[in-house]
């Protein structure tokens, strides 16, 4: 008889720590339940906003203030966001936080909100300059 009681016990115990342990499980997995940030291309989301803040007015291939001419992707006199200017300095390098393109947003550039420096950063250092 006290072995049953035993045994009824050890399972109920059991029991327990297999609950308690499910349910914590269930708290961890729910962080994943999060998307990760979508990936950012040049297209849909770079060109646009470049476009619209930069290239329009400083730095197209009509326009290029300070040797550079974000109006394409990597073509032109200049070769675009990932061309090198006249510095032979390369703007953008994939997964590189020191691009020139980065180091010239953060050093503050007045038409650039820190959200689009943000967008800018993701793109260059996190989804590799993905074009499409």
């Amino acid at each position: 008889m006290k072995q049953i009681i035993t045994l009824c016990s050890v399972t109920f115990i059991m029991f327990m720590l297999f609950i308690n342990s499910c349910s914590e499980r269930q708290g961890i997995t729910s962080v994943y339940k999060e998307r990760p940030p979508a990936v950012l291309t040049y297209g849909t989301d770079i060109k646009p906003y470049l476009d619209a803040a930069c290239a329009t007015t400083c730095h197209s291939a009509a326009n290029h203030f300070g040797s550079y001419d974000l109006s394409s992707y990597s073509s032109g006199a200049f070769g675009g966001v990932l061309g090198n200017g006249t510095d032979a300095t390369s703007n953008a390098i994939a997964g590189d936080p020191n691009s020139l393109l980065i180091t010239k947003l953060a050093g503050g550039h007045q038409s650039v909100s820190q959200p689009n420096q943000d967008m800018i950063y993701q793109w260059v250092v996190v989804d590799s300059l993905k074009e499409n």
